[in-house]
């Protein structure tokens, strides 16, 4: 009864493109102070 076994493949798909897409997103939503000098 293990989701992220059952769906491993799904998991790993949505990772790292998810991962990407909310970054662009969060930055180009709210611009962190980091990257700014």
């Amino acid at each position: 009864m293990d989701p992220r076994g059952s769906s491993h493949g799904r998991v790993t798909r949505s990772c790292p493109f998810g991962g990407i897409e909310a970054r662009l997103t969060r930055v180009d939503y709210t611009p962190m102070p980091i990257q700014q000098p």
